[in-house]
């Protein structure tokens, strides 16, 4: 009697994932990928994403360094009337050494003029062995608008000029500022315009154009800016449309200032 072996299981075979194949070559075959059409949209739409990000990163970089400029134009305009506060506090005036400011001595853009001011003023020297006090010597300080002769374009720069008075005993000491000079401290570029306001205790206006002997009971300053964007623009515009661009766009400073109109006139210094 034979024996009978039993049935051998046959176990199936795994079915393969949809994206085998058993015959690569096959025609037939199945592949899971982009079309070109998706391929075009997913570029397109990172391209426009790309493009936006660069623009908003473009303006917020130009929004900080325009911020930048802006403060440290604030900065310069406001250490430039502190300069001029300083001197002024300092002035002298008597019947031998003067005080005198000018109105629209100097023409900036079109029709805008800017104004003068120049003042006796002692100064302290300080001594060649470093101990002893200091000496006294008194300059003719002058504050005006003039331009920048080395600028491409007209660029005009508020200077503050100085000179020893050499002769003494003073007598009649004019502070006026030497003609067409250019030598000179540069507070601040981009002065479109430069205002000085004198005014007696009373508020009356002190006369302009002469030498005066007394000091006014204050003065008031305007200091009017550019940006150098701005000043670009003006030297493309002319007449009207200029002054106009500038009487809108220019950022203006103001302070008052007072004197002490002390007579420190004292044997013959």
């Amino acid at each position: 009697m034979k024996r009978q072996n039993p049935p051998r299981t046959v176990k199936p075979r795994p079915s393969a994932p949809p994206w085998a194949s058993r015959n690569d070559s096959s025609p037939s075959c199945r592949r899971v990928g982009f079309t070109l059409i998706e391929m075009l949209v997913a570029v397109t739409i990172l391209a426009i994403m790309t493009i936006a990000i660069a623009r908003i990163t473009s303006q917020t970089n130009e929004a900080i360094a325009s911020n930048t400029r802006e403060a440290v134009q604030n900065a310069n305009a406001r250490a430039a009337l502190d300069m001029i506060a300083r001197d002024f506090a300092e002035a002298l005036c008597d019947s031998r050494l003067k005080f005198k400011w000018n109105q629209d001595a100097t023409p900036t853009y079109g029709a805008i003029q800017s104004d003068e001011i120049a003042f006796c003023a002692y100064r302290n020297i300080p001594s060649a062995d470093g101990n002893s006090p200091p000496n006294r010597e008194a300059m003719c300080i002058s504050y005006g608008v003039q331009q920048d002769p080395g600028g491409a374009s007209a660029v005009y720069v508020l200077l503050r000029k100085e000179k020893p008075i050499a002769s003494t005993p003073y007598n009649n000491v004019s502070p006026s500022p030497p003609a067409n000079s250019t030598d000179g401290l540069e507070l601040i570029r981009n002065v479109v315009e430069f205002r000085v306001d004198c005014r007696t205790a009373s508020g009356a206006a002190v006369t302009e154009g002469s030498d005066q002997t007394n000091l006014p009971a204050y003065v008031d300053i305007c200091l009017s800016l550019l940006t150098d964007r701005d000043i670009q623009r003006v030297n493309a515009l002319s007449g009207a449309t200029q002054t106009r661009y500038i009487h809108r766009n220019a950022k203006r400073y103001f302070t008052r200032v007072f004197s002490y109109n002390r007579n420190a006139y004292i044997n013959g210094r």
